[in-house]
């Protein structure tokens, strides 16, 4: 209802003439109803134009609401009152017309401050939409230099440890900035794209993860949309697990394959698997290693649960995740 109210108000503020000439019209839609309606609402004629009241209240303000409240008073006692006169007000018809008149003022007055309201309330929108471009497109340049100057001091260290270190950090920073990419804010909720976020983040970690290793990385994900607090999180547990996939399924160099799915079941939950058919599952797989901590504190803040199976070939890992907060 509110979002039928917002569309009806117009865009711009109108001249004053077109204000008080639209109310007019709107009361003379409704005397002519009420004159086709006249030998069945009897003495009821003053119920048909508080719809009328109404609507030029909420549309064109206080102003017009009372020019419609007087003209259709003079409409209701007049030629439309029952049986038709001219102008003339009984004594029967006082009170009715007294109570009629007040309602109506009253209606105005709280229809006009409810305008205002949603009109206020409209260009706050407009604006907030301009600021959170703004804050989108300097969180943008931020993820970026921060992630430059994680590849810079990379490149820099002798040490291989520390440079993988920064590479990984470089690589979760990238993860989050293309989630920011793919924001979609509808009704001020940041939401995202998961077929194209995945798609398009598998697309990056084979860049830039293959080099020139024999190994094919492809990614089925279902046409599925969620609030950013949930995809993010999943990026980053994809992120992990194709990593890991890549830096310990094939050793020597030896080619193969790793495929990444997301499903939707019929329960709001989804299943994220990312499977291999690499070396598989060696008794090194116990250890809880930074990587393994991170996708295992990602599922339990998405309300899911994280395990590896064997993939016969390879190596399978499930994760349940919740697609909506709870």
């Amino acid at each position: 209802m509110e979002h039928t109210i917002e569309r009806l108000l117009p865009l711009r503020d109108w001249t004053a003439w077109l204000r008080y000439g639209s109310a007019i019209v709107i009361v003379g839609a409704f005397a002519m109803l009420r004159a086709a309606l006249n030998s069945h609402l009897h003495d009821y004629s003053f119920f048909l134009f508080i719809p009328a009241v109404f609507l030029s209240s909420l549309l064109f303000g206080r102003g017009p609401g009372w020019a419609a409240t007087i003209l259709s008073s003079l409409l209701a006692v007049g030629p439309f009152s029952y049986p038709p006169s001219r102008i003339a007000i009984a004594d029967d018809d006082i009170i009715p017309l007294v109570l009629f008149v007040l309602t109506c003022l009253g209606m105005s007055e709280i229809s006009g401050a409810l305008r205002t309201a949603l009109r206020r309330a409209r260009d706050a929108e407009g604006r907030y939409v301009l600021l959170l471009r703004e804050t989108e497109h300097r969180t943008k340049n931020n993820f970026q230099i921060v992630r430059s100057v994680l590849a810079v001091q990379a490149r820099s260290q002798a040490d291989l440890a520390v440079r993988k270190v920064l590479e990984a950090a470089a690589a979760r920073i990238d993860v989050i900035a293309k989630a920011q990419d793919r924001l979609r804010f509808e009704d001020g909720d940041g939401r995202i794209r998961l077929d194209e976020y995945l798609t398009e983040l598998c697309s990056g970690l084979r860049d830039v993860l293959c080099d020139v290793r024999p190994i094919e990385l492809s990614a089925t994900v279902e046409s599925i949309e969620v609030p950013s607090t949930t995809g993010v999180p999943i990026g980053l547990i994809v992120n992990e697990l194709v990593t890991n996939a890549f830096k310990y399924a094939f050793p020597d160099g030896r080619p193969g394959r790793i495929s990444v799915s997301l499903k939707r079941r019929d329960d709001g939950w989804a299943e994220l698997v990312v499977a291999d058919d690499g070396v598989g599952l060696t008794h090194d797989d116990s250890r809880q290693g930074l990587g393994t901590r991170l996708t295992s504190l990602l599922c339990r803040q998405l309300d899911g649960s994280i395990r590896r199976e064997a993939g016969h070939p390879g190596c399978r890992v499930v994760a349940d995740v919740r697609l909506e907060p709870a």
